[in-house]
């Protein structure tokens, strides 16, 4: 009878997840098919597919005419380019190799390849909450009679992370973002797992988007250097990038001069601004602002460096593991100091909410005190940001980069505490 009951309650759990991931496909292709060309995705699809169908450069004029044309209706004007930078228009705007990874896609319909996009995004994000709620060594820290959390924390997590304004965005709206940010978690748990050779082919393949990885890839590896199976890492890391390089200058001999033009083009249109820069705008404007905005993001990044540099090097032992603490800073230094700064890239905060997030549950179940108070805090200050978005975009975009970074540093010393 007990046998029995198990396998229904089994079968009654399969066919509720199976009709909560139909209905998930529905609503995705849903909303795949009413976005149309105005996602993330479409000029590199539409990129990508003129390269695979017509042979033309990802880089070519006509690309960037057909996403204006698709996402404004109407071609492009050619009475100079001021115009059609008031219009939003750019072109494929990455590195070629980023052709080859959606070059399956691309050779779909657009609504297809939207839903399947999507549908990625969403699973980058579980399966990132998911590796984020690993912790080596978790049992042993806890009190005696308490069980391992994991599996309660991970659907914390992700009722957070779903609910988040800048993990919606990139749900929503076909980011990139979200695919580095389960690389960065990959490398972050394969290093705490002591597996550098995949964790650097990770590292490699996170520059998909290489202003959210410009500070992570030098420190992780210099970080290591030295480390029992720092060579693996490095091999893995620079021979993934020699690869993805390679694999560029192969779909565009050019794409170097290229990329910087359309990139150049894009930073005009898109404003690029820092958390610092944001800040320092809300001040009295000077003629010596860009400098001191300079000289502040310049200093964000030292002291960050230094700061977590000279904390690896101090602890004993010397393993890679301790590399892994590195994300979360360096990705709060990121979103604090580089440029640019929009909602769905701060959805690599969500390493570092993960990692305070974790510590304050530990401290409570020590206590013996509930954890939904604190999520319920967290859950309201995104139904409050979420809307302060679409007022106030500007504005808004600081909020939580200070916000996380503040949960960070202040539960640093409760994580120290718990871990000595």
């Amino acid at each position: 009878m007990f046998r029995q009951r198990v396998v229904v309650e089994r079968l009654v759990a399969a066919l509720l997840l199976a009709a909560a991931l139909a209905l998930d496909v529905w609503g995705t292709w849903q909303l795949g098919h009413r976005l149309g060309a105005q996602t993330d995705l479409f000029p590199r699809w539409y990129g990508t597919r003129v390269w695979l169908l017509e042979q033309r450069s990802l880089y070519d004029p006509a690309v960037k005419a057909g996403v204006f044309a698709a996402m404004h209706g109407r071609p492009p004007r050619r009475d100079g380019p001021a115009s059609e930078l008031d219009d939003f228009a750019f072109g494929f705007t990455y590195p070629p190799y980023v052709a080859l990874l959606i070059a399956p896609l691309a050779v779909l319909p657009l609504p297809v390849a939207t839903t399947l996009w999507l549908l990625i995004g969403q699973a980058s994000l579980l399966a990132a909450c998911r590796l984020l709620t690993w912790f080596p060594g978790l049992s042993s820290a806890l009190p005696p009679g308490l069980s391992n959390p994991t599996a309660r924390h991970f659907r914390w997590l992700v009722l957070v992370a779903v609910l988040w304004p800048p993990a919606l965005a990139n749900l929503i709206f076909g980011q990139f973002a979200v695919l580095v940010l389960f690389l960065l978690v990959a490398v972050r748990s394969l290093l705490l797992r002591q597996r550098p050779l995949l964790a650097g082919l990770c590292l490699a393949a996170a520059i998909v988007k290489p202003q959210l990885v410009v500070l992570v890839l030098p420190l992780l590896l210099v970080a290591a250097w030295g480390r029992p199976g720092w060579r693996r890492l490095w091999l893995g890391c620079l021979g993934g990038v020699a690869l993805l390089l390679a694999a560029g200058f192969a779909a565009a001999p050019d794409w170097v001069m290229a990329w910087g033009q359309e990139t150049a083009t894009y930073a005009r249109v898109a404003a690029p601004v820092s958390t610092v820069g944001l800040l320092l705008r809300l001040a009295p404007a000077t003629d010596w602002a860009w400098l001191v905005t300079l000289l502040l993001q310049a200093g964000v990044v030292a002291a960050v460096g230094w700061l977590a540099l000279r904390l690896v090097r101090q602890r004993s032992g010397g393993a890679l593991p301790e590399v892994a603490g590195l994300v979360a800073p360096v990705i709060i230094a990121t979103s604090l100091a580089i440029p640019p700064l929009y909602e769905w890239n701060s959805v690599l905060l969500l390493v570092p909410l993960a990692e305070a997030l974790f510590t304050i549950r530990q401290r409570l179940a020590s206590a013996q005190r509930p954890f939904w108070p604190v999520i319920v805090v967290v859950l309201l200050l995104s139904v409050v940001t979420a809307p302060l978005a679409l007022a106030y975009p500007n504005q808004s975009r600081v909020v939580w980069p200070l916000l996380v970074t503040a949960a960070w540093l202040g539960t640093r010393r409760l994580a120290l505490r718990s871990s000595s």
